[in-house]
């Protein structure tokens, strides 16, 4: 079992560019078009994270880890589609 840092990550919103996922209180964006397979992923594999690493986070249900580098801050404290809160269709 991963060892988890910080508070567990959250995805807080997903809309058609992207996604949203609260780290350590901080959202940060990560665009569809950088990673395809979070795209195509069905809601309860996306929202399945695990964090084993403080500069990564893991979907096991894919098989997929990304670095913490790699996401971005939503512009303006924006979740993708609309402000903080709320969940993007």
């Amino acid at each position: 079992m991963p060892r988890p840092y910080g508070h567990p990550p959250q995805v807080v919103a997903r809309g058609p560019r992207g996604f949203s996922v609260l780290v350590d209180g901080l959202p940060l964006f990560f665009p569809f078009a950088e990673h395809p397979r979070l795209a195509e992923a069905p809601a309860e594999q996306l929202y399945h994270i695990q964090r084993p690493r403080h500069d990564e986070l893991h979907w096991p249900a894919l098989g997929l880890k990304v670095k913490l580098d790699r996401a971005r801050t939503p512009p303006d404290g924006l979740l993708p589609d609309g402000p903080a809160g709320e969940i993007a269709g």
